[in-house]
């Protein structure tokens, strides 16, 4: 949430350092996306689906069950 008040603070035409916009964004971007994988994993299915796009034709090793 820091990071939001931060960004919301330099959105504002008379801050400062508008100069550091770009950054804070990339980082609250990076900061989102972060917490989507952690909150919202994808499921064993997605993820052998891409598995299997990206190596077709490859088992699986060291899955469980």
């Amino acid at each position: 949430w820091a990071t939001r008040m931060l960004h919301a603070q330099i959105l504002h035409p008379d801050y400062p350092s508008r100069e550091n916009l770009s950054e804070v964004e990339g980082k609250l971007g990076q900061l989102e996306k972060s917490w989507e994988m952690i909150h919202n994993p994808m499921s064993d299915e997605e993820a052998d689906l891409i598995l299997n796009q990206a190596f077709p034709g490859e088992s699986r090793t060291g899955s469980i069950g």
